[in-house]
């Protein structure tokens, strides 16, 4: 009877226990969103995309942040990507982060940039920096993102985060309860630019990116062919195609040894990877001028993204015509727009192929000539907008045109005014005029003026085509590379 009695006490204090850990459990649950004043809206913000409706996800540090533009992939594709980056995001936490995303979304393509993994990312592993993207998570995923975090220092309280927030009550009004209950509520926003972050360009002395070669094999850890694993593993078995890649920067010897580990392992796994650390030179890229030493600005981002878009887009399928996502793209295109047709930019071959591609007005002033140095190529870039003038085997006569998102809208070989959005544009000998008034002088034979459709960002490029044209002949860099 006695035994029965000790046993049925146990019974009731385990019963209690774990009653009391439930409560606290909840309690906790229910009270940690009113503590996190600072919270990461990203990752609601990703949330309230309607469900299965991206085609691409970018995925690691801030360096995808700024080299992965879904505008610029948009325009190349017409297919939807998004960016779920973060400062410092380490491969531990990528992989939770590609399975917060798989609750709502079924992307047919991740990319995954690899700088965590490299010794130069050190700088990265302190407080906050994990945090960043655990904040973006909910549920098991953050706790399990949390708890797995390489700083045994920080593991629980930012898997438990009430621990380290629960002093913010003093920053509360308390006074107003109203504010606090809307405070813990999601964010019913939406990213307009698709989770990227945009850097204008505001250095212009183009510098080739150093580049090492490898003078030391390393191995990568057993913890880091770990999470290469189990993001290879996640991505297989939901028929993802899985891209690695290094975004541009100003990589260091250490570094480069590093990558090639990280090559080589994926080799070995069979999977794609692409380093724009040497790609670099092949297109284009040029520090100061499309990058610092750590990110990539604007016009960075579109060398970059239209290469990982010409890798990846073929593997995309089932691609839906979302209205939202519509929306979405067409508004972060229209930004990238305004970056790549900004007045600093005189690169005009790059700026007559994007003209092609992006939604763009392109006037074309040109007085014929016997001599000229237009190349093939540069003609080709004329020729792709849809004018049929060929300024290489009729060079010395006169065009003038207005193009309208690569199509001509009018075409002509005496001087012509056209309207376009109730505005009457008159191309003449001389000068470019906007409703009779003089708006773009000449200097030379050809004049080729670039403006967005709300007329926000206008660029002009003016050239003796007896003597330049860029890139052959530079009418604007120092070319000194």
């Amino acid at each position: 009877m006695m035994k029965n009695k000790k046993i049925a006490n146990i019974v009731k204090i385990l019963l209690k226990s774990i009653l009391a850990c439930a409560l606290f459990v909840c309690v906790w649950f229910v009270l940690t969103p009113y503590f996190r004043m600072d919270h990461n809206d990203d990752g609601d913000m990703f949330r309230n995309l309607d469900d299965n409706c991206i085609d691409v996800l970018a995925l690691g540090s801030s360096h995808i942040q700024y080299a992965f533009d879904p505008g610029v992939y948009y325009a190349e594709t017409g297919l939807y990507s998004y960016v779920m980056g973060s400062s410092c995001q380490p491969m531990e936490t990528t992989y939770y982060m590609l399975k917060e995303v798989l609750k709502t979304q079924h992307p047919s393509v991740v990319i995954i940039d690899t700088f965590t993994l490299l010794p130069q990312s050190s700088v990265c592993y302190a407080d906050g920096m994990f945090y960043k993207a655990i904040d973006m998570m909910e549920g098991t995923n953050r706790i399990q993102a949390g708890l797995d975090v390489p700083v045994d220092a920080v593991k629980t309280v930012y898997a438990f985060d009430l621990i380290m927030n629960h002093s913010n009550w003093k920053d509360m009004a308390l006074s107003n309860l109203k504010e606090i209950m809307e405070g813990a509520k999601p964010t019913t926003e939406i990213n307009w630019i698709g989770g990227y972050v945009r850097q204008e360009p505001d250095n212009f002395n183009p510098v080739p990116l150093d580049t090492y070669a490898v003078n030391d094999e390393v191995s990568l850890s057993d913890e880091e062919q770990y999470e290469l694993n189990r993001i290879i593993e996640l991505c297989r078995k939901e028929n993802i195609y899985l891209l690695f890649t290094k975004t541009p920067y100003a990589i260091d010897q250490g570094s480069t040894n590093k990558l090639a580990a990280v090559w080589k392992f994926l080799d070995e796994k069979g999977i794609d990877h692409a380093d724009y650390t040497r790609k670099a030179a092949e297109l284009g890229w040029y520090m100061n001028l499309h990058g610092d030493s750590w990110h990539n600005n604007a016009w960075g981002a579109e060398i970059v993204t239209r290469d990982l878009a010409a890798l990846t887009a073929e593997h995309v399928h089932d691609h839906q015509d979302n209205a939202l996502m519509n929306d979405i793209m067409a508004s972060t295109e229209w930004m990238s727009t305004r970056s790549l047709f900004m007045d600093t930019n005189l690169d005009v071959c790059r700026m007559l192929d994007n003209a092609s591609k992006y939604p763009t007005v392109v006037l074309v002033r040109y007085r014929g000539t016997p001599a000229t140095v237009i190349t093939e190529k540069e003609n080709e870039l004329l020729q792709n907008l849809g004018i049929r003038h060929d300024f290489v085997n009729d060079c010395d006569a006169d065009y003038y045109a207005m193009v309208v998102d690569g199509q001509v809208a009018e075409a002509s070989s005496e001087p012509l005014t056209v309207t376009w959005n109730d505005v009457a544009y008159t191309l003449n000998e001389e000068e470019i005029l906007r409703d009779g008034a003089v708006w773009f002088g000449s200097h030379g034979n050809m004049d080729i003026f670039f403006m967005d459709h709300p007329v926000s960002v206008t660029s002009g490029i003016q050239m003796d085509t007896t003597k330049e044209f860029w890139p052959s002949h530079c009418d604007g860099w120092s070319c000194s590379y």
